[in-house]
């Protein structure tokens, strides 16, 4: 049995397509409230917010975006990240830009949506909450 519970806030990043679509399109249909933030737009059945991850100007407004419109979140899915930026090529051949590019989008993200995530969740009561980082 699913237990519907609109009242829980999820946000999910990378929710635009791919792993972080399918987790954000599980929680929906589990009845949680689902808040998808990515680079890209795309169709979906939820709310999903454009931001570059990477810019903490941009992650900030959209936290502020959230504490605004639903006042807290009981949990965060960090899913959002790039395989290589620019021309696919090995170690060897990579540009130092490109390996700083893929380490902005895939760690400098996950460190900027857990300093404006956490605040909002400490000023909840419950202990009902949680952040997960995903990498693939």
């Amino acid at each position: 049995m699913i237990i519907i519970d609109i009242s829980k806030n999820v946000v999910v990043t990378g929710a635009a397509s791919g792993i972080g679509r399918a987790i954000a399109e599980k929680y929906r249909l589990m009845g949680y409230r689902v808040i998808g933030i990515d680079k890209d737009s795309g169709e979906c059945n939820f709310q999903l917010l454009r931001c570059n991850l990477a810019d903490e100007d941009q992650v900030k407004t959209i936290f502020a975006l959230v504490r605004v419109q639903y006042k807290k979140i009981d949990y965060l899915v960090n899913v959002a990240g790039v395989f290589y930026i620019g021309k696919r090529s090995s170690v060897v051949d990579m540009e130092l830009s490109n390996w700083n590019a893929a380490i902005q989008n895939n760690l400098t993200s996950t460190m900027l949506c857990c300093k404006y995530t956490i605040p909002l969740m400490e000023s909840e009561q419950t202990q009902d909450r949680a952040i997960i980082n995903i990498t693939s």
